[in-house]
């Protein structure tokens, strides 16, 4: 699939390529990155779970930073950690399905180390690590082994540091045991009460019968499940203790950056959804981030800023010493004003907004984030709800996200939402301060989303009313990628086979008034024509097929007065790199996808 970003993300991406000179002091730094993955902050007991399940990671916290409004970029493991290692959001990095592979001009913390001398290995767990992704660059060793356990996952680190005893290193590690199937030793299930009979709780295909959304999750089903959840957070705990003591004994921990941090949460029907990568609600996006080097960061420190999984590389590479005479390296989102937080303690926190979204099953979703308030974005994703009903195939349902605004400052786990406030109806500062946050979606978009634009606007303000169809050569996605870029507006997908089986029609609603509309579509290999039928205000505008436009191209559609009003159709910003090679899984790695849920 040909990807399309801004030329103002491929600078970005030079964040992490710019730091290539390491001014070291006496000694410099060891980095050891660790990834939990699929570890809610909110089981975590330094963040004030009340079961004992991150002894270690307590510790680390009370001798470092612990971040307090850590968020990921994505719900799902692919471009969450790409966002980790990279310093750059899904859309820019554009690695958001299965088959997406790393641009090769887009640098990663790895390579930045290993260009300023360091000694680099990996060791992951899951298929989504897997080095076709592109995660391998910059490592000398780098291990993928998508069923091994937290217990074989500290042996090869410990190894590898008991053989690379000297001289800066980076080490990466991948635990993936908190993920379903949540099966700990017995003797870590029965710590929270889990009986290692009814192991079959922690099972997926046990679990998945709760991802419909109208299926609730029984107390006592929960119970079970969340011991077994929580029986694999302190058995991966106990294990990566292993690797911190091995670090002590060397004598090295002190001067090590320890950074942890968890690639998403899990959903346990909060907000009505089970699993994750659907949603983007706090329980899957707002994750632990653990900050550890006595030499620059005082205990007992706690961020109060919002930060993100893009924040890491930037983190990492100004505690290590890192620094780059390339302009385009000091203008990255937010390591600065973060660092300040991070080492001089009591610095106020940094205004910022944070930028959310997701691909899986679906369209992409998005959500926001600032100091203040938290919206998402009204959007829908599929399900596979009953295999077996279909003899030709699964059966699937669209499930609406609805649009909402929450106050995180005062409900941080998300249960009012104040654009659905009953017979009162929202206030005008939450519609105002929705409105906001959309229009930040938008921005998002405009500067990110590898897609067409259809754009229609009123010349002189008044209210006008665009309607019609627009129908592609091949289907482009069961939605839109945006759909309410007004109040009222609408796009109902219709599908079609006048232009062939893959090709869809959306039935299209626009009211417009002082500023323009439009809907944003994606873009795969394949389209080069549309189909548009238009009314305005009920009159004839433009029917007939055009060319889609190529990046940067604008195509006017017919209708429009002296002033420019009218529609148009927009091709998108230009490709970061058009020959990219899709990731080819092996027929092993799909049958582990497949029993994780993540593919049908």
């Amino acid at each position: 699939m040909k990807r399309i970003v801004p030329a103002a993300a491929v600078a970005v991406a030079v964040v992490v390529a710019g730091w290539a000179v390491l001014h070291r002091g006496p000694r410099a730094p060891g980095v050891l990155l660790i990834s939990i993955d699929t570890l809610r902050r909110d089981h975590v007991s330094a963040y004030g779970y009340d079961r004992p399940t991150t002894p270690t990671l307590d510790l680390l916290a009370e001798e470092g930073a612990l971040f307090e409004w850590a968020w990921s970029p994505s719900s799902w493991t692919l471009p969450s950690h790409v966002s980790a290692l990279t310093g750059l959001s899904p859309s820019a990095h554009q690695v958001e399905g299965e088959r997406d592979r790393l641009a090769e001009e887009v640098a990663t913390l790895a390579q930045t180390l290993d260009r300023a001398g360091y000694a680099t290995a990996g060791f992951t767990s899951h298929v989504y690590l897997d080095e076709k992704y592109g995660f391998s660059r910059g490592f000398d060793a780098y291990v993928t082994r998508p069923v091994q356990i937290a217990e074989e996952v500290s042996d090869q680190a410990i190894a590898w540091l008991k053989a690379h005893d000297r001289g800066p290193f980076f080490l990466f590690l991948h635990y993936f045991d908190p993920h379903a199937d949540y099966a700990p030793p017995q003797e870590y299930a029965r710590v929270f009460g889990a009986d290692p009979a009814e192991r079959s709780f922690g099972e997926w295909g046990f679990l998945r019968q709760f991802e419909d959304p109208d299926t609730p999750l029984p107390d006592d089903v929960a119970r079970r499940v969340v011991a077994l959840y929580d029986g694999e957070v302190l058995y991966t705990d106990a294990h990566i203790s292993r690797v911190i003591e091995t670090l002590r004994r060397q004598r090295r921990l002190d001067d090590t950056i320890v950074a942890v941090f968890s690639d998403h949460g899990e959903e346990f029907k909060e907000h009505a959804s089970f699993g994750h990568g659907d949603t983007l609600y706090a329980e899957v996006t707002r994750i632990p981030l653990i900050f550890r080097y006595p030499r620059r960061i005082p205990a007992g420190t706690r961020v109060r800023s919002l930060a993100s999984l893009t924040d890491l590389p930037g983190l990492i590479a100004s505690l290590a010493g890192l620094a780059s005479d390339d302009p385009r390296s000091r203008g990255s989102s937010a390591p600065t004003p973060l660092l300040e937080e991070v080492v001089g303690g009591g610095a106020p926190p940094v205004e910022r907004r944070l930028i959310l979204e997701t691909t899986r099953e679906g369209p992409k979703r998005f959500a926001t984030l600032n100091g203040r308030y938290s919206y998402i974005w009204p959007a829908s994703y599929a399900r596979l709800l009953d295999p077996g009903a279909a003899p030709h195939g699964p059966v699937r349902d669209w499930i609406p996200v609805p649009e909402a605004l929450f106050r995180m400052d005062e409900d941080p786990e998300q249960r009012v939402n104040l654009l659905d406030a009953g017979g009162s109806g929202a206030s005008p500062e939450a519609v105002a301060a929705a409105d906001a946050e959309r229009a930040a979606v938008l921005r998002y978009l405009q500067e990110h989303v590898r897609g067409l634009r259809f754009v229609c606007g009123s010349s002189d303000g008044r209210p006008t009313r665009f309607e019609g169809t627009v129908q592609f050569e091949a289907a482009v996605s069961d939605e839109p990628f945006g759909f309410n870029f007004g109040e009222r507006d609408e796009v109902v997908p219709l599908e079609s086979g006048v232009m062939g089986l893959r090709s869809r029609r959306y039935g299209v609603h626009l009211e417009t008034g002082a500023s323009e509309k439009g809907i944003v579509f994606p873009r795969p290999d394949g389209v080069t024509r549309a189909q548009i039928a238009l009314l305005r205000d009920g009159a004839g505008l433009f029917d007939g097929v055009t060319p889609i436009p190529g990046p940067g191209e604008t195509m006017f559609l017919g209708g429009r007065d002296a002033a420019g009003g009218g529609c148009r159709l927009e091709g998108g910003v230009a490709p970061l790199e058009s020959d990219r090679e899709e990731v080819s899984l092996s027929a092993e790695q799909i049958e582990r996808l497949k029993s994780l849920g993540y593919v049908e």
